[in-house]
């Protein structure tokens, strides 16, 4: 290894350990291999994100890049399915497919850099990966062998040095985790991206997953036992994901996971601590949970821990002497809070609000409406708030579909076109476009 190519992997390692920035390890590696630019890029189907460094790039071009075009990119599907270490080219992906591409045309045309580049996967993960891409100039539009020669030296130590950061970063999101919340009470704590994917778990926190009844991994995905629960889990999630921290945190998710197995609570903190500037091998932290045992707080009772568990019989009193309109506001409320539920009927009102189904029928009635026309623009009012809020924008259409009632994606399409005369992708693309 000649003293240039040492120069540029001591530059690397001291980048992966914070000691030198990435911005000037890429501009060695750029210069090394003879390319206009390189950039690290993280992509991220599942939570539906990317995250680009990349030095000698126009910024507004990065910001766009990662925005919207990512998805859109035919390079990222070859790079997403190769295996670590090995490179690939714009032959890769196809030559025709990507000059006849809208992101092309459209997009990669105006972005001052060239067409032609050399990637290679950093890490792989289920629906992610971390890779490095040189990048050419359009002036000067190619990579030859050496450029490829190099490259391909210098991989081994890119691999190591990305996981070497990203091991690094997740030993100091864990002692900041154990020092901010060493003296808080608790059964558990688990950290979690903005797709619920589990990225560290104190002692205890490991413990309640590994024989907690209702607790779910899969895939590496946390979820409850409990429908409900889980919905309002995973909102709550979403919430800590899009920066609303001046929302107050959750505290009373909770329900009961049955077979003598006491209730549990959920406190859902938003992840503030800056760490690393940006990590490439693992998914950003998006919130705390805080496990609790329900019957340890003291203002707690059975009545609100089987309140999200669907068991509770009766919610609101009995109509008595109540006016008609707070009738009406009874039931509302109650669809309202759980629209979420397929199952909802006269039936299932009548006999939590002690009434007849005849009885409430007639309130719709009073308001010049119907159950079920009410009932159906409930949700779809509540989809189109779902599809239009930011911090959901990861969630997919059906699984908002599902967590508005609608147990029939096909009918929940055309039950929102006639309402809204667009489809729901439209709606949230519309939303997308208005913001920018």
């Amino acid at each position: 290894m000649d003293s240039e190519a040492l120069e540029v992997v001591g530059s690397l390692y001291a980048a992966a350990t914070g000691e030198e920035g990435w911005n000037n390890f890429l501009c060695r590696l750029a210069d090394f291999c003879g390319a206009e630019n390189a950039a690290l890029v993280r992509a991220d189907q599942l939570v539906g994100q990317s995250s680009v460094l990349a030095p000698r790039a126009d910024p507004a071009v990065t910001a766009a890049y990662n925005e919207r075009w990512w998805a859109e990119d035919p390079t990222s599907k070859a790079t997403a399915t190769a295996p670590v270490g090995r490179i690939t080219s714009l032959d890769d992906t196809g030559r025709e497919l990507f000059y006849k591409s809208t992101f092309h045309n459209e997009f990669w045309a105006q972005s001052g850099l060239g067409a032609e580049r050399l990637a290679v996967n950093l890490s792989l993960g289920r629906y992610r990966f971390a890779s490095c891409v040189l990048q050419t100039s359009a002036a000067r539009d190619e990579l030859g062998q050496d450029a490829r020669k190099r490259f391909a030296h210098l991989t081994p130590h890119l691999i190591r040095g990305v996981a070497i950061h990203g091991r690094l970063h997740r030993l100091a999101m864990e002692n900041v985790v154990l020092s901010t919340f060493r003296d808080r009470p608790r059964i558990g704590l688990i950290v979690v991206d903005p797709a619920m994917r589990v990225l560290f778990a104190d002692e205890a926190g490991e413990a309640q997953l590994a024989g907690g009844v209702g607790l779910r991994v899969q895939n590496l995905v946390f979820s409850l036992g409990s429908r409900r629960a889980n919905r309002l889990l995973q909102r709550a999630v979403a919430a800590c994901a899009g920066n609303h921290h001046d929302l107050p945190a959750i505290r009373d998710i909770v329900w009961n996971r049955g077979g003598g197995h006491r209730p549990l609570s959920i406190e859902v903190l938003p992840w503030t601590p800056e760490i690393t500037p940006l990590d490439f091998a693992t998914p950003r932290p998006a919130a705390i949970l805080l496990l609790h045992d329900r019957h340890t707080e003291p203002d707690s009772t059975e009545a609100e821990a089987q309140a999200l568990d669907g068991t509770s019989p009766l919610l609101i009193s009995p109509g008595g002497n109540r006016t008609r309109a707070e009738l009406f506001a009874a039931i509302t409320g109650d669809i309202a809070a759980n629209l979420d539920d397929c199952d909802i009927s006269l039936a299932w009102l009548a006999k939590r609000h002690a009434m007849t189904p005849r009885r409430i029928r007639d309130l719709f009635y009073a308001q010049n409406t119907n159950f079920t026309d009410y009932l159906l623009n409930s949700r779809l009012d509540r989809a189109r708030d779902m599809l239009t809020d930011s911090a959901l924008a990861h969630v997919n259409i059906a699984t908002i579909a599902l967590d508005c009632g609608f147990g029939d994606i096909s009918w929940f399409h055309h039950a929102f076109r006639r309402r809204f005369h667009k489809t729901p992708a439209d709606m949230r693309r519309q939303k997308k476009d208005e913001q920018r």
